[in-house]
């Protein structure tokens, strides 16, 4: 199966056993970041995962720093959301009761059966920019459904 790596072409994905099920992940651009955490909400609310769900914790929302992981944790906490931060030092567990939230440096070894990834920008080279590898690293934590979502 080919996907897109962020690297400008398509790679085989044979070894990277997230991505090889379910859809390809979902790129969009937001025209803010209060419009990026609305969107966040629809997704959620699209693939099933509302306030009320059994198992919210098999869905982690991921952003390119703790402020702006913290950020969407508290607008979802007030959409009524049970919300958990893993930090680096933080145990995952599968019985997870709240919507996961992590930074995209936390996901390597992570694996949440659906995934949104928030970036303010992807380019390479410039500081401040979040590099298409650590994406690409986030975006394969998800078995089921995965989103990468830019805010313009």
């Amino acid at each position: 199966m080919a996907v897109d790596d962020l690297d400008d072409g398509a790679d085989d994905n044979a070894r990277d056993t997230a991505l090889s099920h379910g859809p390809a992940p979902l790129r969009e651009s937001c025209p803010s970041r209060a419009a990026l955490v609305e969107r966040v909400q629809a997704l959620r609310a699209a693939w099933g995962v509302v306030p009320e769900a059994a198992h919210l914790g098999a869905t982690c929302i991921m952003a390119e720093s703790k402020a702006a992981r913290d950020q969407l944790m508290v607008a979802l906490r007030a959409a009524g959301y049970a919300v958990e931060s893993i930090a680096a030092d933080t145990r995952v567990s599968a019985e997870a009761n709240g919507l996961l939230f992590a930074t995209m440096h936390r996901a390597k070894g992570l694996e949440c059966q659906n995934v949104i990834v928030t970036s303010p920008t992807v380019r390479q080279g410039t500081r401040g920019d979040v590099a298409p590898q650590l994406i690409y690293v986030a975006l394969t934590r998800a078995p089921q459904s995965a989103a990468l979502l830019t805010a313009i």
